[in-house]
């Protein structure tokens, strides 16, 4: 893994939560893996989990949204969807429960993906930008749409 030793002002901008919510409730339906219902628990963060709510019962992809939960630590039973809110300290052993239980990790922390995360978003430009995590497509057994390589940014 290749990490950058350059860091910008400002590059810890982040897509806010709202304009996350909206683009994860539709990107993650690309992940061909998922489909019939899925479930989401978001790690670190109420706001963000409030607002992924709002997406229960649409289409993603070949799934339905079938419930968004959330909490601070490793959910009991494996969702289909974690969302790590960059506040999430212990990412290496949240990794590692993802690998152990396919399950598909998004965030909105740059740095996560970077980390093995396998879908997030930046700000490029004061606008969001799809950011697909090699590592952590590859981790997670990911078969994504090919769409999905027009509209992201390869980390």
């Amino acid at each position: 893994v290749v990490m950058s030793i350059f860091t910008f002002k400002g590059m810890s901008a982040e897509v806010p939560y709202k304009v996350q919510a909206a683009i994860f409730s539709k990107v993650i339906g690309f992940n061909k893996g998922l489909s019939g219902e899925i479930n989401i628990y978001v790690m670190g963060s109420s706001d963000m989990a409030t607002l992924l709510k709002k997406a229960v019962g649409k289409k993603s992809g070949k799934g339905v949204i079938k419930s968004v939960t959330g909490g601070s630590s490793l959910p009991s039973t494996a969702p289909s969807v974690i969302y790590i809110d960059k506040s999430v300290g212990n990412l290496a052993e949240v990794l590692k429960y993802c690998k152990e239980n396919g399950v598909m990790s998004i965030t909105g922390s740059t740095n996560h993906v970077q980390s093995g995360v396998a879908l997030g978003l930046k700000l490029a430009g004061g606008k969001p930008k799809i950011l697909l995590g090699t590592v952590g497509t590859k981790t997670a057994n990911i078969k994504w749409n090919p769409v999905i390589f027009k509209l992201a940014e390869k980390v």
